[in-house]
């Protein structure tokens, strides 16, 4: 953690599995050399302790998106807040990301971020991340089935929501039975939907 997340990189440290026997050496001899390592080792840890506790700190109260964290530690926090029902600083962190788009997002990150996004009410940029990942990702399911269903309910765009959905169905995909099936259901309920209107 110290040289993933704060960029510190020990030198000379005594490491942890020699520590044991350092001290039954010193419980046998009385040589207070021996410990002088381990207090060292142990002072340094207190130090990344507290360290690691302010960076968390920032994390959580979305001080910007610090050097050394990963986009899904946020992402983390911010579930973390919801489920404590902190939604200002759920919204705090979401507005960061607003800031800084992050186009680098691995798909489930950006996943991760249209939940966020969809269980705080912000329908229009969940679907904004759908959209993102539809057009780069053709056939990537959660996207497809989240954005026909923003289609469907929100917007009221079934012509727009049954192309997407026939378009994904139709291409190279990968979906598994269980993602056909309910794709396949969702363009019958569409279908049933332009027929009436």
């Amino acid at each position: 953690m110290e040289q993933e997340i704060l960029g510190v990189r020990r030198e000379g440290d005594i490491p942890g599995w020699e520590i044991p026997q350092r001290y039954f050496d010193w419980l046998r001899r009385r040589d207070p050399r021996l410990l002088t390592d381990i207090f060292e080792h142990n002072r340094l840890d207190v130090v990344s302790m507290a360290t690691l506790t302010a960076h968390l700190i920032d994390v959580l109260t979305a001080q910007s998106l610090a050097k050394h964290t990963h986009e899904d530690d946020y992402l983390a926090a911010a579930r973390l807040l919801l489920q404590k029902a902190d939604r200002e600083g759920v919204q705090k962190i979401l507005d960061t990301f607003r800031e800084d788009p992050c186009p680098e997002f691995s798909t489930q990150s950006k996943k991760t971020l249209s939940q966020l996004y969809k269980r705080t009410g912000k329908m229009d940029e969940a679907a904004q991340i759908w959209t993102q990942t539809s057009a780069c990702e053709p056939y990537e399911f959660y996207a497809i089935s989240e954005m026909a269903k923003y289609l469907e309910h929100h917007l009221r765009d079934y012509m727009r929501a049954k192309n997407m959905v026939e378009n994904a169905l139709s291409g190279k995909n990968t979906f598994s039975d269980e993602e056909r099936d309910s794709l396949l259901h969702r363009l019958k309920r569409l279908n049933k939907k332009l027929h009436l209107s």
